[in-house]
């Protein structure tokens, strides 16, 4: 007999974000891609779970040269709202170093009807030196 797969861990928080975690110890889902971020969602809807909160990031894979952004699941929780499917989500907090990517992320996702908030990345979240070494082949510099 095959072992089944234990379903992805579902928690309150999902943060996507290639290099980052949050300074504070909190039980939170972590997306390092585009894909792995659609994934828990995906399992979340399908569990009909509710995100408390959903935090961005735009540019997924900077220091590792990996061409990925947040836009595909910007487009898909988006294309959920607009056929009457909404993600449940009660806030997504964008938190992208990317000005220009950051405003677009803010604007489509409060035009779809979510409840959007901007906030420095700084202020919650450090970059995770064992991840910055992996992309860079160097510890970050503090």
């Amino acid at each position: 007999m095959i072992p089944r797969l234990p379903e992805p861990l579902l928690r309150d928080v999902l943060l996507i974000d290639d290099l980052r975690v949050f300074r504070q110890t909190v039980p939170v889902s972590v997306a390092r891609t585009s894909g792995s971020g659609l994934g828990l969602l995906r399992a979340g809807v399908a569990a009909g779970h509710r995100w408390e909160q959903v935090w961005l990031d735009h540019d997924l894979g900077d220091l590792t040269g990996v061409e990925d952004t947040i836009g595909p699941v910007v487009d898909w929780l988006c294309e959920q709202a607009a056929t009457g499917s909404p993600v449940a989500v009660g806030i997504v907090v964008v938190h992208t170093t990317n000005a220009p990517a950051g405003a677009s992320m803010v604007r489509v996702l409060s035009a779809a009807g979510f409840r959007v908030v901007r906030a420095h990345a700084a202020d919650y979240l450090d970059v995770d030196p064992d991840l910055y070494e992996a992309a860079t082949g160097h510890r970050p510099r503090d």
